[in-house]
């Protein structure tokens, strides 16, 4: 943290210990400044702006990434865990000495739990040069109602943070869950995983490591693997929202409009879902050619969207295809009302579900005769046969489900 810049029992306590008289008495005056003449900040944005902060910053990123550097276990570097809004300026100073000193790590930045609302992931993949940007998103930070539910707000961040630059969770699920029944702890584990995944995304990270939760990954690589979730090029969504708005800063989820979209996105992916319909997010001029444009503030114009899966009362589905329709896998998640994750709704929001006749039918051209199952709940696997337009039937149950097709 930051607390040595500004808190003299901090410096005294927690770094003095580690110099000795002869190394204190060599300081360069930058560091001499803290560790020697005690002369702390002020300012709560100095860390980012004081020269001789980054001057110490500096130094100590010359010290420690070349100790680092080829390091397998190492996935990526982040500049600042969830730091604070703005500040492109200093983040792109520390991407460019990091990348000099290790231009083959990746490099990413985080902001606080909220997903959307803490920051706009687009503003920063156009202002800085990071690799890719890794929201954070718990329920209570980043569901705002209880129309929209853990899984949705997953799944609206996840396909708009993709529009900038590669984007997955580096923080998810949260401690909201210790508290809830264990059968809410898988749902939203598996929301949060399969939202992530059929968003476009390469993967997503927990923060925390409740047993139970952490279960759900198996399944999913299982299933990630069996369609080559990585190797294929899958077909833009043929129906995206216009959620063009200012990118001057990263603060316009926070404002009241910026709130509103959110909650709208939310309400249209969750229309989407309920009607099978594959949805993304767009800025205007931005959008793929052949994409259909809706307005958010349409949310009717929803339910004029062709049906590509066609879905009973209860069950809400999200798939990737590939445009030759070779490969394709669905997520189908049982919904039967939007309940808190606690007693306190201010945790956030997850879904109950209930038993519901599964009769699924798909009306894309899959070059397939045959569609594998996997039953989310019991870890069964089977294979049924597929006809375009011909209900998939699964019958009546509350488990949720994923459909693949691959060569």
């Amino acid at each position: 943290t930051y607390a040595a810049y500004f808190d003299p029992e901090v410096m005294e306590k927690c770094v003095l210990p580690y110099y000795t008289a002869e190394e204190l008495a060599s300081l360069p005056p930058h560091r001499a400044r803290f560790l020697v003449g005690k002369r702390m900040l002020e300012s709560t944005d100095a860390p980012m702006t004081d020269p001789d902060v980054l001057a110490c910053q500096a130094d100590y990123l010359r010290d420690l990434i070349p100790r680092l550097r080829g390091n397998p276990d190492i996935f990526a570097y982040e500049i600042e865990n969830e730091q604070p809004n703005g500040f492109f300026e200093w983040t792109e100073a520390q991407i460019r000495l990091i990348r000099a000193l290790d231009p083959s790590t990746p490099i990413c930045v985080s902001h606080l739990g909220g997903g959307l609302l803490s920051a706009d992931p687009l503003t920063w993949a156009e202002k800085t040069s990071i690799d890719f940007y890794t929201y954070h998103v718990y329920p209570a930070a980043a569901t705002t109602s209880p129309e929209v539910d853990y899984g949705v707000t997953v799944a609206v961040t996840a396909r708009y943070a993709r529009l900038g630059k590669p984007a997955f969770s580096g923080e998810a699920f949260g401690d909201e869950w210790y508290k809830a029944t264990p059968e809410a702890r898988h749902l939203g584990a598996r929301d949060c995983i399969w939202a992530q995944l059929l968003s476009g995304n390469i993967g997503c990270f927990f923060w925390n490591t409740i047993h139970e939760p952490i279960s759900e990954f198996r399944l999913a690589r299982v299933i990630a693997d069996r369609v080559g979730l990585l190797r294929h090029r899958w077909a833009a969504p043929r129906s995206v929202f216009d959620v063009s708005h200012p990118l001057t800063d990263d603060r316009f989820f926070q404002s009241p409009e910026g709130a509103e979209m959110y909650w709208a996105m939310g309400l249209a992916a969750r229309a989407c879902m309920r009607r099978g319909v594959d949805f993304g997010f767009a800025f205007t001029g931005r959008s793929r050619a052949g994409a259909r444009i809706v307005k958010l503030s349409d949310i009717e114009a929803v339910a004029s969207l062709p049906a590509q899966i066609a879905l009973p009362d209860g069950l809400e589905a999200q798939y990737l295809v590939c445009e030759d329709g070779d490969a394709f896998v669905c997520y189908l998640r049982n919904v039967a009302g939007i309940v808190p994750i606690q007693e306190d709704p201010k945790m956030g929001w997850t879904r109950a579900r209930r038993p519901v006749d599964v009769r699924v039918s798909i009306h894309l051209p899959l070059r397939t005769s045959r569609l594998e199952v996997y039953d989310l709940d019991n870890g069964r696997q089977w294979t049924v046969p597929f006809e375009r337009g011909r209900p998939v039937d699964l019958g009546l149950t509350d488990h949720d489900f994923v459909l693949v097709a691959a060569e």
